[in-house]
C-alpha cells in the first residue's frame, strides 16, 4: 500500500482514487497516517488481488519448463545443454504470457491501495471496466513488460547457468 501510494504521489490523475489527497513525508509517516486515518484496514487494501497474483507464478513456471523443452526439442539437444540466448528466450516468452494473462490482477490491487478498499473487488472491478471496458485492466502493461521481461531473462538464465556450473564444480571436485 504505501509503496503504490509514494508511486502516484503528486500525480494529478491519481489523486481522485487515494484516500489521502496530501503527500506522504516518510514510510513511517505514510504507515501512521494511513492507519489513523482508514484504520488498519487501510494497510491491507488490494490484499485479496496480491493474493490471487500468486497465478502468475503457476502460470509462469509451468510454462517456462515447457518452453525449455520445446527449444531443446528445436535444436536436438538436452535442456541442460540450451545456451543462455535459448534460456533467456524461453523465460523471456513465459514471463510475457504470464504477465499479459494476470496483469488485470495489479490494476485491481493498485486501485484498491489507492483508495483504501480492503474487500471491494468486484465494485473495483466494475469501476475500472467502466473508465474503459477490457482495455482499463491493461492500461500500463506495456510499461510493466518492459521492466518485468527483461528482468525475468537475467534472473532465469543467471540461475540455470549458476546451478549447472555450480552442479559440475560440486560433482566434479
Amino acid at each position: 500500500v504505501v509503496k503504490t501510494r509514494f508511486q502516484v504521489q503528486g500525480m494529478k490523475q491519481a489523486t481522485s482514487h487515494r484516500a489521502s489527497k496530501s503527500n506522504y513525508k516518510s514510510t513511517i509517516n505514510a504507515l501512521s497516517r494511513i492507519s489513523r486515518e482508514e484504520g488498519l484496514r487501510g494497510l491491507y487494501s488490494g490484499l485479496w488481488p496480491s493474493i490471487l497474483g500468486v497465478s502468475h507464478v503457476a502460470i509462469m513456471l509451468p510454462l517456462y519448463e515447457e518452453l525449455k523443452r520445446l527449444a531443446a526439442h528445436q535444436v536436438s539437444k538436452p535442456v541442460d545443454s540450451l545456451n543462455a540466448v535459448e534460456l533467456a528466450t524461453s523465460s523471456a516468452i513465459a514471463k510475457c504470457i504470464a504477465s499479459s494473462l494476470t496483469y488485470p490482477h495489479e490494476v485491481v490491487r493498485s486501485r484498491m491501495q489507492l483508495s483504501g478498499r480492503i474487500s471491494s473487488i468486484v465494485p473495483t472491478c466494475r469501476e475500472i471496466f467502466s473508465e474503459g471496458g477490457v482495455l482499463a485492466f491493461y492500461r500500463g502493461c506495456a510499461t510493466n513488460l518492459s521492466r518485468t521481461v527483461p528482468t525475468a531473462a537475467v534472473t532465469f538464465t543467471s540461475f540455470e547457468i549458476v546451478s549447472r556450473n555450480l552442479e559440475y564444480f560440486l560433482l566434479n571436485k
